[in-house]
């Protein structure tokens, strides 16, 4: 054990960004999203999505599923997902134990597709599930996409023999949202979009780890939570580094407990901001000037009230464009504007089906400027491009 662990009492490292199932925090965003991968486990085959920003902690999540799951599950889980068809079919394979015959004229591809058929079948014979997981997701080719949605069709005459789980960024439910990709995303049984954590479980997320690591009283002030939070936005891995880095700050200087000041410190070495209030602010405001003008300008058409009784005199020009960016979900709150009551969206495709099924017209425009926004005079989300 390192010194820097005894100063604080604790027996291993609290803060590493290995993703260890023995310290996942079981915030209600990671309650909610076991509940959904359990949901689509639960059916017969299918694509399960979890997705979420990097650093939010959804390879954690995966193995602290994996590591629960009952002995008649089998997995094979892909780490690498920049793959060719060939490749990605001989991994799952190889995870599966599954011997391969010779081919015989046959493409390699067919050989593996044939092999993994024959024993989806045993293994079910058997009264056994088989979970397909592939990391980064968003880094399959459409034709490895493809494959897997061929391969999520085998199946018996009643049951499909397979589950496959992506997990990826939330690129993948824009790619997935793609018209040629249709089939196979009217295939998820199940998603789940991974947030940040909440500001209130932030001091339980911190005291959670150092519990968990050996710690028998706080380290970290309370007043800390407000810096760490402002400073990571709630992105578990990068509370992991600045967290980690300020208990090293306070070794340095014999400190028992870690301060405020240390904290922005170590943010300043470990994300290379100086993030101090208005200064940093300002800095932001300066270098990102032009998008903040078109953030602005949404805004302001999105607080306005719609056009006079806009449900029944306009349905056919109701709102507008494209997605994305947490905390809260833009999709929903479009919604309210329109006094439509929508549970949590987060795919392109899921919104415009429930916008059509309530008389509403969604549109996306690709491009675009102030003048545009003022012509469509209608609520909408602004994407902005670096």
């Amino acid at each position: 054990m390192s010194i820097y662990l005894k100063h604080f009492g604790l027996t291993r490292e609290p803060f590493s960004i290995v993703p260890d199932p023995g310290f996942l925090y079981p915030s209600n965003h990671h309650r909610q999203a076991v509940a959904h991968l359990k949901y689509g486990l639960d059916r017969e085959g299918g694509f399960i999505l979890l997705t979420g920003e990097v650093g939010t902690g959804k390879t954690t999540l995966t193995r602290t599923m994996l590591k629960r799951l009952p002995a008649h599950v089998r997995v094979a889980y892909v780490l690498n997902s920049k793959l060719k068809v060939s490749d990605a079919l001989a991994s799952i394979c190889d995870e599966l134990s599954i011997e391969l015959p010779s081919s015989r004229g046959r493409s390699f591809s067919k050989v593996c597709i044939d092999a993994l058929n024959q024993d989806l079948l045993q293994a079910h014979a058997e009264g056994k599930k088989t979970l397909i997981v592939i990391e980064e997701a968003q880094n399959l080719t459409p034709e490895v996409l493809e494959t897997l949605r061929l391969l999520s069709n085998l199946e018996t005459h009643t049951h499909k023999l397979l589950h496959i789980l992506l997990v990826g960024q939330p690129e993948l439910l824009e790619i997935l949202a793609q018209k040629e990709l249709r089939q196979l995303n009217q295939r998820v049984v199940s998603r789940y979009h991974l947030l940040p954590l909440e500001k209130d479980d932030l001091s339980n997320y911190v005291n959670h780890r150092l519990h968990r690591a050996g710690a028998n009283r706080p380290i970290f002030d309370r007043a800390c939570m407000s810096s760490l939070y402002r400073l990571t936005g709630g992105v578990p891995r990068l509370i992991n580094l600045v967290c980690q880095h300020s208990l090293l700050a306070a070794y340095s200087i014999e400190a028992k407990s870690v301060t405020p000041k240390l904290v922005k410190q170590a943010a300043v070495e470990i994300l290379g901001r100086e993030n101090t209030g208005l200064q940093w602010s300002k800095k932001w405001l300066y270098a990102a000037a032009p998008g903040i003008i078109i953030i602005l300008a949404a805004l302001i058409y999105a607080l306005q009230p719609p056009a006079p009784d806009p449900l029944i005199a306009e349905p056919a020009e109701a709102a507008v464009a494209e997605i994305i960016s947490p905390p809260s979900n833009p999709f929903v709150a479009l919604f309210e504007i329109w006094s439509v009551q929508a549970s949590e969206l987060y795919s392109q495709e899921e919104f415009f089906d429930l916008a059509e099924s309530h008389g509403l017209r969604a549109e996306r425009l690709d491009s675009g400027d102030i003048a545009d926004l003022q012509k469509v005079n209608r609520p909408g989300i602004v994407r902005l491009k670096d």
